[in-house]
């Protein structure tokens, strides 16, 4: 009786399994690279929108800059009108030029900040998306340049709050309310007010208490300075900064 043979597969077998693993893992590695090539492309197309936001921002903060510092030349202006004519005694016979110069100078005026991509950036933990460690410093060290200007701009506020006080015992509020102009522009606070007719009386002479109306002029006016200095300074870093972003895009 003849003996049944199993034909021998084993060497066929391991072969076709040992060709299917290389072909399986081939399969992974290529899909785990893939995977990995696309996330980097989605990544840097996001850092570059991300990026673009705050080129935007920062030229935003720009032109809200040159807007403030048209004003201030003006109020710094007024300011230093003010002290000239308290220092030299001439405020007590040009009284309406006195009642102009301080409304001018008391004008309220401050540079905001636009921030909405750095904020972007920062809730949704994308700022490691950025690959220049440079540009990534760059962004905080505006940041805290902002902080700072803002720390003199309360600062200057105060004074100014405490200035209004003071002038309020020194101008007659119904000659102020003929300073106003009617059609003035909204958002150009230089056409707010006019030179009052005549030279109007001032509410006292009590030398006490315009000195004291004088010393917050001469500390805002000072104040004022350092921001302005604070100011320029902050838009000199925006500008380096889009210029660093315009070269990574």
């Amino acid at each position: 009786m003849e003996a049944h043979r199993h034909p021998n597969t084993f060497g066929t077998g391991w072969k076709h399994h040992t060709r299917e693993f290389l072909m399986l893992f081939a399969a992974v590695t290529l899909g785990f690279f893939a995977e990995n090539l696309r996330e980097h492309y989605v990544d840097r197309i996001r850092e570059r929108d991300y990026l673009a936001k705050i080129a935007q921002d920062l030229r935003t903060d720009i032109s809200a800059m040159e807007k403030f510092t048209e004003l201030e030349q003006a109020r710094l202006g007024a300011g230093q009108r003010l002290l000239e004519l308290y220092n030299s005694g001439e405020f007590r016979q040009a009284t309406a030029e006195f009642y102009l110069q301080c409304r001018v100078f008391m004008l309220h005026s401050s540079f905001v900040h636009t921030n909405s991509g750095f904020i972007q950036m920062l809730h949704s933990g994308r700022m490691r998306l950025i690959r220049s460690q440079k540009i990534n410093d760059s962004i905080q060290s505006y940041e805290s340049a902002v902080e700072r200007y803002r720390d003199t701009q309360t600062l200057n506020d105060m004074q100014m709050e405490d200035l209004r006080r003071c002038a309020a015992d020194v101008f007659d509020t119904r000659v102020v309310n003929t300073m106003l102009i009617p059609d003035r522009k909204p958002l150009d606070l230089l056409t707010y007010y006019r030179r009052p007719p005549g030279n109007p009386a001032l509410v006292t002479d009590d030398d006490k208490v315009i000195n004291r109306m004088m010393q917050f002029v001469f500390t805002t006016q000072n104040l004022e300075g350092i921001r302005r200095s604070r100011l320029r300074e902050l838009r000199e870093s925006a500008i380096a900064l889009i210029g660093m972003i315009e070269a990574a895009n």
